[in-house]
C-alpha cells in the first residue's frame, strides 16, 4: 500500500509542477522562436492549399512535451533520492 501512495504522490507532484511550469515554458519557446513552421512546398510541387489551411498555426509552440519529460525525470530523480535517504 505504501508503494501505491508513493506512486500517486509522485504523480500528483508531477501534475502540479507541470501546471506551474508550462506557461513559463511556452512563453520561453515563443520568445526563442521554437514554433511551428508551415512549408509551402510539398514532395511533388507546391502545397499552397495545405499552407493556406494551416497558416493560423504558424508560430505555435511545439515543444511542450519536452517540458513534461523534463519534469517527469526530475520527479523520478527526487523519488530515487527520497528512497535512498
Amino acid at each position: 500500500m505504501s508503494n501505491l501512495v508513493f506512486i500517486l504522490s509522485s504523480l500528483l507532484i508531477t501534475a502540479i509542477l507541470t501546471i506551474i511550469v508550462m506557461p513559463c515554458g511556452i512563453r520561453l519557446f515563443i520568445k526563442l522562436g521554437l514554433g511551428k513552421n508551415i512549408r509551402a512546398e510539398g514532395l511533388i510541387g507546391a502545397a499552397t492549399e495545405f499552407a493556406g489551411l494551416h497558416a493560423g498555426k504558424k508560430g505555435t509552440p511545439t515543444m511542450g512535451g519536452a517540458i513534461i519529460i523534463v519534469i517527469i525525470l526530475f520527479v523520478v530523480f527526487l523519488s530515487v533520492l527520497a528512497q535512498y535517504f
